[in-house]
Formats: C-alpha cells, structure tokens, sequence
C-alpha cells in the first residue's frame, strides 16, 4: 500500500512552492517564520520586464496564428460554433463565462495546430539537450549542430558551470524565478547565464538576469535560503569571483551559440522601475467618482457669478462677464434674471 501511495504521490503532488491562481510562486520572504501563513506572492522574474514592454506586435502574430489554426481545423469550427459565449450582453453569466473558458480551450487547440509555440518548443528542447548529463540522441540535424556549438563553446573557452536550473527569490523586487546556470565565465568571473534561442536579443533580458544575480538562492520544498555568495562557496569557488554586474546570455541559433553581455547595473534599475509600477498601479484602483465635487464645484462658481453681477460697475462690466466662455459655460436662468436687473438699476 505504501508503495502504490508513493507511486500517486508521484503525480499528484506539487512541485513546490505552491502558487496562486495566476501561477506565481507563493514564497516566503527573508527574515520570517517558515509558514504557510507568511506566504507571499512573487512575480516572476521571466514577466517582470513585460511590464516596460509594449505587446500589440505579439497579439497580431498570435491573432494570426489563432485564424490559421481555425481555417485547417473543422472539427474545432464545430465546437466553437456550439457555444454560447458572447463578448457582449449575456443572459446568464456563469453560463457565459464557463462558456468562455471552453472557448479558450479551443483557442489553445487551435494556435498549437498553427504551430505558434512551435520555436518556444524548440527552445526547451535545446535547454534540455544542453544540461549537464543529457546524454539523449538528438533527433535531427538542426537540433544536433544548436547542442554541439553550445557545448562547444563552453569546452574551448572553459566556462565552467558551478549550477545549473537555480531558483531565486528577490525579496525587494518581490519577484522569483529559476535561471539555467551559474557559470565561471573568463573575464567576467562568476556570473548568472541563460539560454535564448529567440530570433533576436529581448531587450528585457537584462532585467530578467539581474532578478536573478541580486536575489538569494531559494530551496523550493524546504523554503531555506542562501545567498549566491554561500552558493558559490558550498561548490568549492572563492566567493570573491561572484559578478552581480554582469549577465551573460548563451544566444544559440542556425548551428551557432554566441556569449552575449548583459548590463545588469543597468538592468537592475529597470526591474526596480517596472517592480514600482507593478505594486503603484494596483494601488490606483478603479476611477475616482466626482460627480459630486463637480456639482459643488459650480454651485460655488454660480454663486460667485451671482455676487459679480449684482455688484457689476457698468454696464460693461456685466456686459464682459457674459462674454467670458467660463461664466456662459455655467450661466443659468437666474444669472439672466440678475444680469436684466442689475443694467435696469444702473440705467435707471
């Protein structure tokens, strides 16, 4: 029994720490009581610098994809065409919401038939084929020759990795994330690495790293921490060599890996800059209702007008009053009723 327990325990266990419905690591920040009771949501290290980023080129492409993969898909035309949801007015909206979330089902179907997480796909795969002790055959040549030129590069320049899939925590970004290597890079010293197999260099990666190289090493099941200094030090290295100013990005692609600097001084001030918006904009809220501040606002304000005209000069004082566009916006009945009995008293 015990074993057939720890055999499902095998799939329905979490893989640690836990994390709130929007998938963020629920962690517990440096200096509190190990408890659950103390957890906190830490955005992720890989999303932090989408807030600085603008999306509307990613959402066409992905729009693209989503209409590519309907036109090759009948069988996912139907079941869009059975459901009831509506972006407008619903009659019941539970039923339109559990609608809706069928809907992004057949939305996940259909952009993958379309193949738009094909190259992000491919990236995990290098990933994978590129940790230490991964010894699996590659399965074609493209693949074969990305592997080859990393490991290569490594080999001839003696890059040493100390680490590889390292979780952090950045208490004063409240962000966390896992970055592939904490590697001894000639020149630079020790540093955070990672892999990208994009298209071209984001211009966020300097954020993502620099979460990375100034937070602290997070244990995922035990919530212990250490810092990358201790990190260094527990794999025989002089502390001494850790280089939180630098990143280096491993930018395999086309059969070639090239070393790719990062600012993480420069990164670092951004993250902070993106961490500030993040929590000042949830402060916000919703817009502010004034109506009633606006109401009072020209009740003053035709009052005054009121005063002005019943102690107008001349007639040409009441007669520039009127031409101002500030007191025509608020004028009313009773400002033309003490404007005709004003000029009477002054005429008279």
């Amino acid at each position: 029994m015990d074993e057939m327990q720890e055999f499902i325990d095998q799939f329905t266990a979490p893989e640690g720490p836990p994390r709130d419905d929007s998938g963020r690591p629920l962690l517990i920040p440096r200096g509190l009581a190990v408890d659950d009771s103390q957890r906190v949501a830490y955005s992720r290290a890989s999303s932090l610098g989408d807030i600085l980023e603008e999306f509307s080129y990613l959402w066409k492409w992905k729009m693209r994809g989503l209409t590519v993969g309907l036109s090759q898909s009948m069988d996912l035309i139907r079941l869009a065409s059975a459901e009831i949801y509506t972006c407008g007015f619903a009659e019941d909206e539970k039923l339109n919401r559990e609608s809706g979330r069928r809907v992004d089902q057949i939305i996940d179907r259909a952009m993958d038939r379309a193949g738009v997480d094909m190259k992000a796909d491919y990236g995990t795969a290098i990933h994978s084929r590129t940790e230490p002790g991964n010894d699996n055959i590659d399965p074609d040549q493209k693949q074969a020759l990305d592997v080859a030129s990393c490991w290569d590069l490594w080999s001839e320049n003696g890059i040493v990795h100390l680490g590889t899939e390292i979780f952090t925590a950045n208490d004063d970004l409240t962000s966390a994330g896992t970055f592939d290597h904490l590697s001894f890079v000639p020149g630079y010293g020790i540093v955070v690495t990672d892999k990208k197999t994009s298209k071209s260099a984001k211009g966020t990666y300097d954020i993502q790293l620099a979460s990375y190289a100034y937070g602290d090493v997070y244990d995922k099941d035990t919530d212990q921490r250490m810092t990358l200094e201790e990190y260094v030090a527990s794999q025989g290295w002089a502390p001494s060599l850790l280089n939180r100013d630098v990143g280096i990005i491993w930018w395999v692609k086309n059969g070639r890996t090239q070393a790719r600097y990062l600012d993480l001084k420069v990164g670092i001030e951004s993250a902070r800059k993106a961490a500030w918006i993040r929590d000042n904009r949830r402060k916000i809220g919703v817009a502010k209702d004034v109506t009633k501040d606006v109401r009072a606002a020209v009740s003053d304000m035709r009052d005054s007008l009121l005063r002005s005209i019943a102690g107008a000069p001349t007639v040409e004082h009441i007669t520039a009053v009127w031409n101002n566009p500030q007191a025509r916006a608020i004028w009313t009945d009773q400002h033309s009723e003490a404007a005709t009995a004003r000029r009477q008293e002054l005429t008279a």
